[in-house]
């Protein structure tokens, strides 16, 4: 799940016992709220770049989410802060893209919905958290996941700048994703020559070098040293050119900038070591994981990666 411009959800609401009464200005968000209205409220996805529109329930979909972003057999109650979280930032797009013909993009920079049936799991935890959603201060919490922190998830204002009014994003320490399984630390080794022609223009790359971190550790700017010039680029920058015409599958994916140490040349090869897998911000899937696994509800699983934050429960009219 990545970034939207802005946190655009202004119903109007009061909050009773934690649950949000909401009305939308849009008529086609509204439905009476009870046990079933998500398995019959339809919600329109637009499939990438493809520009398919489908039409499925939310609770299908919520189910998709889950099903695409993490593995159904991850405990419950990882599987739960996941569902709440994929819940929250659905409803903060429903009313983003209410003037448009469809809802909600499938892609990772909206979230990645999978097609099919879900398994028994996935589903329980979508309907045990039936209409619940991250708040902060009686409104829909701005909400985002990744992969993994690598230890320290980011402050929003260091990721994407225009963010910096959400208290609740500003980075928390994430023992739980230090694994040493799953992205911590990664090693990407690329030769020398392949590597140069990402960044055309500067020619043959002779040097790299952080020039700056930000409050996580994670890359604010690099500097690239080549045989026709030099060139400084953001973290976000760097990683985005690094990942162009890859899938996250692929083996030379750069998972994230928060690198454990310079950049290394050596041998007519770079090479790069890190932690953490995606921009960082929000909620650690793999660390949502260790949790749970150590007993932790999923209710203090969001609390831990959205500080201030209560769980309310969505009643739409």
């Amino acid at each position: 799940m990545n970034k939207r411009n802005e946190l655009p959800f202004s119903p109007k609401y009061v909050i009773v016992s934690l649950i949000i009464f909401c009305s939308f200005f849009s008529p086609r968000l509204a439905f009476s709220a009870n046990s079933a209205a998500e398995q019959e409220y339809q919600i329109r996805v637009k499939l990438g770049e493809q520009g398919i529109i489908i039409k499925l329930s939310f609770e299908k979909y919520l189910c998709g989410v889950l099903k695409g972003e993490v593995s159904f057999s991850w405990p419950l109650e990882a599987l739960k802060a996941m569902a709440v979280s994929a819940r929250t930032y659905t409803f903060n797009q429903l009313e983003k893209n209410r003037d448009r013909d469809y809802d909600i993009m499938n892609s990772v920079f909206n979230q990645v919905y999978q097609a099919g049936a879900p398994h028994l799991n996935i589903l329980q935890a979508v309907r045990e958290t039936n209409e619940e959603v991250v708040t902060y201060q009686g409104k829909l919490a701005a909400v985002f996941y990744h992969c993994s922190s690598g230890g320290k998830t980011a402050n929003i204002a260091d990721i994407w700048p225009s963010e910096n009014n959400f208290p609740y994003l500003s980075g928390v320490d994430d023992p739980y994703s230090i694994q040493p399984e799953k992205y911590y630390p990664w090693k990407r080794t690329f030769d020398l020559e392949s590597f140069s022609r990402k960044f055309s223009g500067l020619g043959r790359i002779k040097k790299l070098r952080i020039l700056e971190k930000d409050s996580s550790g994670r890359v604010k700017n690099i500097e690239l040293s080549g045989e026709k010039r030099t060139y400084e680029l953001t973290g976000k920058e760097f990683r985005y050119t690094m990942n162009l015409d890859l899938k996250q599958t692929d083996k030379n994916y750069f998972p994230s900038t928060l690198l454990f140490s310079e950049p290394e040349i050596k041998e007519e090869r770079i090479i790069f070591t890190g932690y953490g897998s995606g921009h960082g911000v929000g909620l650690s899937q793999w660390g949502a994981k260790k949790m749970a696994e150590e007993g932790i509800s999923y209710e203090d699983i969001l609390r831990h990666y959205f500080p201030g934050t209560e769980i309310g429960k969505v009643m739409l009219k």
